[in-house]
């Protein structure tokens, strides 16, 4: 019977793809039989192990999922046979739709095991290179698995986000996969040019969470073969086997084939696990307290609707109660101040529950201002344009603050200098966002409410929006005029408008032209709307589909949900015919 190892980050960039591929090849070539299973919808371990065109692939994860859910598949007619001795289920954008339709499905948690149980005794390790977020096909993952490895990058900010990869290993046990056991650590990507900054971050990681999960003894260095051989589709021991890279992943292989039990998550999920440092640790405690004694965090950048995802969280909080605590602070009054959790709080409140379990940190308030901002990033499916704006821009100014008073209990500082790296630089490595896509957001925060509003809903492309937010607020109070007079904005008591003329943002080329006159001082409420009656390209011609027969489709989907749903299906329907037509050319040859 297999041993099912996921190979599991939320984080990307971390070495998670490359990690499977060359620990997946190397067991091979230990004499094991390894089936590969991507479910990371960009196909990254597909194309590394030599399948380049995935997104013409029939037979894929999601394909085999989908079918699955109606009949009995034969895995041993479909799964490739890779040159290097593994073989290979693979992927590709396909699988994001898959994870939207699993929300729906009865047993959705259980389905990638139940596809692959007819194939574990044809195996001895299964390997899941995972997608780098913790959605349905992760918790599948998860399910499927008997193990998890972690990769972190060895950089300060790495073990950030373990917090919620742990709760989520500690809920699939609780609920779906009891058997789950936590691998280890493995410490990816050192650089080793900066060996005592390396050193540093290892032993970090070492002490911060060596005590309740194991770390690999093996770290893998940063090295051009792994990226080179990824590129040409073959692993670092058929690319550069005398490698330092290569020589790392051998050693790890054994490391792996050696280890025996996994550690019991019971033991490495403790409560004190989830803080980042020994002095935090050793201030924050778990608790129990009346959601009533909590007041929230101080504007708050994140909206709390009490819409069909809210009552989704209000029934399993009333059939499994609360699996994750909430994290408070005691703010400069004295009151336990919600730093994450506010959703929980609000479900709990619906639900008729008057407790809640808590995490009480001892931090100042810049310090619960970025774990905010973190918290609700990570965990937080869709995220509004203002939503990001606001908080982009409270986490940097208090990181700027952070930075200016190092301490030995504050470990961003201290990155920061060891690094070299700016607060925009860190937050954008921290959050996956670039230093300049941070700035045009925060540029948001300089909207009228009005057009920011707009902006929320898709009506105003953020581009065109950060040049508009330039200009003050008599001109975009102008704008919005504009929009509302000539373009038939409906204006509810909240200023909130609903488009009955498509195409209402103005052109990155007009919003750039504004800005430049404004300077200048040359637009007024006149050249304003002179400028915006220009016909734009895309207003030239309109499709609207009216039939309330397709808005069947739309059950249970928000509208972007909605719209990826439309283009994911117009855009494998063209692939169908395209298929069809080359069919019909070969059968008139």
């Amino acid at each position: 019977m297999a041993e099912t190892i996921a190979v599991c980050n939320q984080k990307g960039g971390v070495g998670k793809t490359t990690t499977a591929v060359n620990l997946g090849v190397g067991l091979a070539n230990e004499g094991y039989r390894v089936l590969m299973v991507d479910a990371d919808p960009q196909g990254d371990l597909t194309t590394c192990l030599g399948w380049m065109n995935q997104d013409e692939m029939d037979n894929t994860l999601a394909q085999l999922m989908q079918r699955s859910l109606n009949e009995d598949i034969n895995l041993h007619d479909v799964i490739l046979k890779n040159g290097e001795g593994v073989d290979l289920i693979p992927s590709n954008i396909e699988l994001s739709a898959m994870e939207m339709q699993l929300v729906t499905v009865m047993s959705r948690e259980v389905c990638l095991r139940n596809l692959l149980q007819p194939v574990q005794a044809d195996y001895d390790y299964i390997l899941i290179d995972c997608m780098p977020s913790l959605g349905m096909m992760t918790i599948n993952a998860l399910t499927a698995a008997d193990k998890v490895m972690i990769p972190v990058q060895a950089e300060f900010l790495a073990t950030k986000g373990m917090t919620q990869l742990l709760q989520t290993i500690g809920n699939v046990r609780r609920h779906t996969n009891p058997k789950l056991e936590i691998d280890g650590i493995l410490i990816t990507l050192a650089d080793n040019r900066k060996p005592a900054l390396t050193s540093e971050i290892s032993n970090m990681i070492r002490e911060n969470f060596g005590k309740y999960i194991r770390v690999y003894d093996q770290s893998i260095p940063d090295g051009a073969a792994a990226s080179k051989a990824s590129g040409v589709g073959k692993s670092v021991y058929a690319f550069e086997a005398k490698s330092k890279v290569a020589d790392a992943y051998r050693k790890l292989t054994k490391e792996v084939i050696s280890h025996g039990e996994g550690q019991s998550i019971r033991e490495a999920f403790n409560p004190e696990a989830i803080f980042y440092n020994e002095t935090e640790r050793k201030n924050g405690t778990l608790d129990e307290m009346e959601i009533d004694q909590i007041v929230p965090f101080r504007d708050h950048t994140f909206k709390v609707v009490d819409d069909d995802k809210m009552m989704e969280l209000v029934d399993s909080i009333k059939d499994h109660g609360v699996n994750e605590p909430a994290i408070v602070f005691i703010n400069e009054d004295g009151n336990y101040e919600m730093i994450a959790g506010h959703r929980r709080k609000r479900a709990c409140e619906l639900a008729g529950i008057e407790t809640i379990p808590i995490i009480v940190k001892n931090i100042n308030r810049d310090e619960a201002t970025i774990l905010m901002g973190e918290s609700n990033l990570q965990s937080r499916e869709e995220i509004l344009p203002s939503e990001k704006a606001f908080t982009y821009k409270k986490m940097l100014d208090a990181m700027k603050r952070q930075a200016g008073r190092p301490g030995k209990n504050n470990l961003r500082p201290v990155g920061t200098n060891l690094t070299g790296q700016r607060s925009d630089e860190i937050l954008a490595t921290e959050i996956g966002e670039s230093a300049r896509q941070i700035q045009r957001y925060i540029c948001l925060t300089n909207l009228i409410p009005e057009l920011l509003d707009l902006v929320d809903q898709k009506r105003i492309s953020l581009r065109p929006a950060v040049e508009i937010s330039y200009l003050d607020s008599t001109q975009q109070k102008a704008i919005f005029n504009y929009y509302k007079t000539k373009r038939e904005l409906d204006i509810d008591e909240n200023g909130i408008g609903n488009e009955k003329q498509a195409g209402v943002s103005p052109s990155l080329a007009q919003a750039k032209l504004m800005r430049e006159e404004a300077k200048d001082n040359k637009l007024d409420e006149a050249r304003i709307e002179e400028i915006l009656n220009v016909t734009k390209p895309n207003q030239k011609e309109k499709i609207v589909i009216k039939d309330e027969k397709v808005m069947k489709y739309a059950k249970g989907l928000t509208p972007l949900q909605f719209q990826d749903k439309i283009l994911r299906a117009l855009d494998y329907y063209d692939k169908h015919m395209a298929k069809e037509q080359e069919k019909d050319t070969r059968s008139m040859m």
